[in-house]
């Protein structure tokens, strides 16, 4: 197999693992050189990995909501106290901008891929907006590590937006060097294809002429407003402390929510493990692998 180059640096990558893919694509996993960045192969099975564009075990997504609405309002109100233009890119339902409108801020919602469930009324077709309508703040949940082509997006959002505050958990350290070994590559459902480091996302910063604060895990800002303090810092040192040492196992920030649900015995992951569960016996009781050819790779 030829070296293939990082599709956010350009630069040359090198092969870390090969895993399966929907159960059914041997897909090899590749290493940025200079960031760390990692990548699967040009995802040819897409289409096929949106067919159901929430994926199923995607069971924390409302938990995960409530997260970022916590996250959001405290960061909002430090770096734009009085934005009235926000967006959420990539919504999905539109539950993000639905809790954020109850709350004061006034969030719009695009999604080119799902249907906006609780924010009708509220979207934002980006094609058809004028670059030059800029918005205060735009917020991306979940969203790059979908990309196959990251540099593109950061390119437009940083372009019309100040600020972009986003998530998506970090490679932990040391590198995983097979899927198994780090759960969020999640080659069940085919639709996270890129993964992203700290050195990364500072790459990514300086292309723009951003500044970069992240919280060292999940939670990260791109920003060309002057800041007098990191936004995540009201972590204090313990919990920073605590973040990097979560980041080194590869586990997420625990936020409020997230320790009371802890705290109540929160089913979320065995429901989780059930879903995994009920994907793979689909699998083995519809024969995919055999009756269905997988999709060939395209040349080149």
């Amino acid at each position: 197999m030829s070296p293939s180059k990082s599709r956010l640096t350009g630069g040359p990558c090198s092969p870390l693992f090969s895993a399966k893919v929907l159960g059914r694509y041997e897909v090899v996993y590749s290493r940025c050189d200079q960031t760390g960045f990692i990548q699967t192969e040009p995802p040819y099975w897409l289409d096929e990995a949106y067919q159901q564009v929430i994926a199923d075990l995607d069971i924390g997504l409302l938990q995960r909501n409530a997260e970022k609405v916590e996250l959001a309002c405290a960061v909002l109100r430090r770096i734009c106290p009085d934005g009235r233009r926000l967006l959420d890119y990539g919504g999905g339902y539109g539950v993000f901008t639905r809790m954020m409108r109850d709350r004061g801020f006034p969030f719009q919602h695009t999604d080119a891929y799902c249907d906006c469930l609780f924010a009708k009324g509220f979207e934002v077709d980006l094609a058809d907006t004028p670059t030059d309508e800029t918005f205060d703040c735009i917020t991306a949940w979940e969203v790059f590590e979908h990309l196959e082509d990251p540099m593109t997006v950061f390119d437009d959002l940083l372009g019309r937006g100040r600020s972009l505050l986003f998530s998506t958990i970090l490679v932990p350290d040391p590198t995983p060097t097979s899927a198994d070994q780090w759960w969020y590559f999640l080659p069940e459902t085919g639709q996270h294809v890129s993964f992203y480091t700290q050195p990364s996302l500072q790459y990514v910063a300086d292309q723009f002429g951003a500044a970069l604060y992240t919280d060292g895990v999940a939670h990260h800002l791109l920003t060309r407003e002057t800041i007098t303090r990191d936004p995540f810092c009201d972590a204090g040192p313990i919990r920073q402390v605590i973040n990097k040492l979560r980041a080194k196992l590869g586990l997420v920030t625990v936020s409020k929510t997230e320790a009371a649900l802890q705290a109540g015995e929160a089913l979320r992951q065995s429901d989780y493990q059930l879903a995994l569960q009920r994907l793979h016996q689909s699998w083995d009781r519809d024969g995919a692998n055999q009756n269905t050819p997988p999709i060939e790779p395209a040349d080149g």
